[in-house]
């Protein structure tokens, strides 16, 4: 037999989806355990969550042994000094050195609630000597500022540990000395995602990202539970600040920002006046744009400014609370790389023929797309799905006036005639389809690709036993609705 290269087998191991699979390689011989176990401890904490509570628990207190573990002596020492008496008895050497191989540091609160800790100072001082082993042994590529209240840029090795940063995770409310202590050593943070409270200011995340070379990977999402509050607080905001959505509170972030506009790929953003709208224009690489919108900021000056922006490498777009006419002024300001548009609580739906004219014209890559039917544009239907021919999932949105009946056979017969081959994916929002409607589509669907129908509730609801011996016959399956959007053909982008 071959001998494969270890470089080649961890390549292999590090694409194994299923982790049982991994797990079951533990078992198999000592050479495969020892490519297994750094593969598992980059990130343990994501194998703690189960649906069973005590087998959850079970798995937090294994985990927070086995770090307890990797305690120096002088922290085991500090520790019973001060009335911590947890740790574990020894009885022989561990087999690894498995903090070495973590990536992430977490924030331990789940952990030490399960000790009985007096006093918060035990709780500190806990905290800080785990973190300290961390920051001693590893090398982190995924960083949260929920550890804020400890100087971790001061901690012995964190010129080593802290320097690989890729990731970041904060939120406004953390301490301003932690950002500008990480800055002096983080300076290749790639992805980045941000908390912003409204009535919180913080100059030192501006400064955190001020110090990186390049962003890539941007999330911004704002709490607003206080905003009545901080509308009080901002009536004295000039009117040259209301037109261009901006406001001094995390102004000097948003625009720090701009540094990075040109390296900026991924950008999500929970819209708010706090972000100065007239950046989008700078955003010209952005690949994928997530944006949810707020009613409460000035929605002319935000479509206005988002309408002039230029995207000609954006391939996934996905919109809430946006309105039909924006939606279709951004896909005019692509060049034809979109391969998404996923849409939710679509508001204003004033011309949805042009939304899809649109589509066809600029998007000849498009896979996954929303769209919007009625019976007046059924023809125009019949035109978009011949004019997308990769199309293979589409989310139908079924728009009827009140008492209105749908044509459901003619829908069903585009959709049979007019659909490339490619397509299998059928999402449906509502429907008042027809029993025999529903057969006469199944069967002139045989010799096709085995549709997947989406959401599952529906459509078992809709026709139980007759979708139930099309699923027999291999026609159609049933699929639970967050599934639909998901495709092995792009890679997505996953936030801790």
């Amino acid at each position: 037999m071959l001998k494969l290269n270890n470089d080649i087998i961890i390549l292999i191991l590090q694409e194994l989806k299923n982790d049982r699979n991994l797990y079951s390689c533990l078992l198999v011989n000592k050479f495969l355990c020892e490519l297994v176990v750094p593969i598992l401890w980059r990130d343990p904490w994501k194998y703690l969550c189960s649906r069973d509570i005590k087998k959850e628990q079970k798995r937090r207190t294994s985990l927070f042994k086995i770090v307890l573990l990797h305690l120096p002596d002088s922290s085991k020492d500090l520790l019973i000094s001060n009335g911590i008496n947890i740790i574990p008895n020894q009885q022989r050497k561990l087999f690894f050195d498995y903090i070495r191989y973590c990536k992430y540091i977490c924030c331990f609160n789940d952990f030490y609630n399960q000790f009985e800790l007096t006093t918060n100072s035990q709780k500190e001082i806990l905290e800080q000597e785990i973190i300290k082993v961390f920051i001693s042994r590893c090398t982190i590529n995924c960083l949260n500022s929920a550890i804020s209240n400890h100087p971790i840029y001061t901690f012995p090795g964190a010129n080593i540990c802290l320097s690989k940063v890729k990731e970041f995770q904060c939120i406004s409310t953390s301490s301003s000395s932690f950002f500008y202590g990480l800055a002096e050593i983080c300076k290749s943070i790639e992805k980045i995602s941000i908390s912003l409270l409204l009535h919180k200011s913080n100059p030192g995340i501006s400064h955190l990202i001020k110090a990186q070379k390049k962003i890539k990977y941007l999330s911004v999402t704002v709490d607003d539970n206080d905003y009545n509050d901080y509308e009080m607080r901002q009536n004295d905001e000039n009117e040259n600040e209301k037109v261009n959505g901006m406001n001094t509170q995390h102004e000097r972030i948003f625009w720090a920002l701009k540094k990075h506009a040109h390296s900026i790929l991924y950008f999500v953003l929970w819209i708010d006046n706090s972000f100065p709208f007239s950046l989008f224009q700078e955003l010209r690489n952005l690949q994928t744009l997530i944006l949810i919108n707020d009613f409460r900021i000035n929605q002319k000056a935000f479509e206005k400014q988002l309408s002039m922006a230029l995207f000609p490498n954006l391939q996934a777009l996905e919109l809430s609370y946006i309105s039909l006419s924006m939606v279709t002024n951004i896909i005019e300001n692509t060049s034809g790389n979109l391969w998404k548009i996923k849409l939710e609580n679509t508001i204003e739906f004033d011309n949805p023929t042009k939304y899809m004219q649109s589509i066809c014209k600029h998007c000849s890559n498009i896979e996954y797309v929303s769209i919007f039917v009625n019976n007046q544009n059924m023809d125009k239907l019949k035109d978009f799905l011949m004019g997308c021919q990769q199309l293979e999932g589409i989310d139908i949105h079924i728009n009827l006036a009140r008492n209105e009946k749908f044509l459901c056979n003619k829908f069903f017969d585009i959709l049979v005639r007019s659909a490339p081959t490619s397509l299998y994916k059928i999402k449906i929002n509502k429907g008042n389809f027809t029993t025999k409607s529903l057969e006469l589509f199944f069967n002139n669907w045989k010799n096709r690709k085995s549709l997947h129908l989406y959401p599952l509730i529906f459509w078992k609801d809709l026709i139980f036993d007759l979708f139930e011996r099309y699923e027999v016959e291999g026609i159609a399956q049933g699929y639970m609705d967050h599934r639909f959007w998901c495709t092995d053909s792009h890679e997505e982008i996953e936030w801790r």
